[in-house]
């Protein structure tokens, strides 16, 4: 079995099995609008010549001159033939392209005639044609000359030539290499060409889609660490400063709950020796400032400003040291004091009556490093 007919037995379980081509997204079954040439494998030679003009597909845009699409399946070598001619010869100039040369691992394209055989440019394609899969080829020449081609869908610009004296190219042929069969698909219909792009623009649509839903997701993903972070640091930093604005406003809170308290006592017991008799009062005013004294000598050093001045009060001297270290104290060692006053008070009403106890000192004392503090 040669190599023709290997193809053309792929070709049949492609069509009738309702399998797609991969590579190039056409099916064979998109090519039924199409002519077919087949190639055995023989020596390299163009046999037949076919006129652009009667073609289907020949229909040119603006600024077109000419607009050719070909379907091709090879191993390798195919070659297409661009000429002014009918009847070519080798003495005229013409285009040759050459897909998948050099066992399928380079392209290229030449001028040639008329003692010109110039090389336009070479490329490496390695596995380019299929022996089973159609390769979609469009040729474009431009009124001003400019010849391209290129494969949709796979390489955009396949061949971009500007010929100075461009050829008025009138006739197309096919050929391969010795040994290596292909089949051609040309003079397809427009519907064809129009499926063809269509399925294109599908393609590249979905395409599209995908990459703007991946960068959108990209972008809300690297958006949404910072936004919370932000977040958490907001709520410390109100927590921050809603704990600091009560540990501010605490302090002050009992210092004036003391001196209202102290305030209240003073008039209290003013109010009490204005209404006793003369010797009683003095005789509570001794004893007041006998206790007065020995507390005196029992409490620290006083920081307060010597220089200060303010109206006297024989209650000033005990409350001016326990007033500052009662702020300083925490809620343990409040809790110690108002359990020792609480115990000292009681002793005072209720004395033993069978033992003399001595008065109880209550030592408020703070440690060196609260106070340093």
């Amino acid at each position: 079995m040669n190599t023709y007919q290997i193809i053309t037995l792929f070709a049949i379980l492609l069509r009738f099995g309702d399998i797609d081509a991969n590579k190039f997204n056409i099916s064979l079954s998109h090519l039924d609008n199409c002519k077919e040439y087949a190639i055995i494998s023989e020596d390299y030679k163009y046999k037949n010549f076919f006129q652009i003009n009667s073609m289907n597909s020949s229909k040119l845009e603006d600024n077109q001159k000419l607009h050719l699409k070909f379907f091709v399946m090879a191993p390798r070598d195919a070659f297409i033939l661009l000429t002014e001619f009918e009847n070519h010869t080798n003495s005229e100039r013409f285009y040759e392209i050459n897909f998948g040369g050099n066992d399928n691992s380079r392209s290229s394209m030449y001028e040639k005639g008329k003692g010109v055989d110039k090389q336009i440019v070479l490329l490496t394609t390695p596995n380019l044609l299929s022996t089973f899969d159609p390769m979609p080829i469009e040729i474009i020449q431009t009124n001003g000359g400019h010849l391209i081609v290129h494969i949709p869908g796979f390489l955009e610009f396949f061949i971009s030539y500007k010929d100075s004296n461009p050829l008025n190219i009138r006739f197309f042929s096919f050929s391969s290499w010795a040994e290596s069969s292909a089949k051609w698909y040309y003079d397809c219909t427009l519907e064809e060409m129009k499926d063809q792009k269509i399925r294109e623009n599908e393609v590249k649509t979905v395409e599209t889609k995908k990459t703007n839903v991946n960068q959108q997701q990209l972008s809300e993903d690297q958006k949404m660490p910072e936004n919370e972070v932000k977040t958490v640091e907001t709520k410390k930093t109100n927590v921050n400063q809603q704990q600091l604005s009560e540990d501010q406003k605490m302090p002050e809170n009992e210092v004036k709950t003391d001196e209202t308290k102290k305030t209240n006592v003073n008039q209290q017991q003013l109010s009490e020796d204005q209404k006793m008799p003369e010797n009683e009062v003095k005789t509570v005013e001794t004893k007041k400032t006998n206790v007065n004294q020995q507390q005196l000598s029992q409490q620290p050093k006083s920081t307060a400003n010597p220089t200060e001045t303010r109206p006297f009060s024989r209650h000033n001297s005990f409350f001016d040291l326990l007033v500052p270290m009662l702020v300083k104290f925490d809620d343990n060692k409040m809790l110690d004091f108002k359990l020792g006053v609480l115990e000292l008070i009681k002793k005072l009403k209720n004395p033993p009556t069978t033992t003399t106890e001595k008065p109880v000192a209550i030592d408020v004392r703070i440690d060196d490093s609260e106070e340093s503090s």
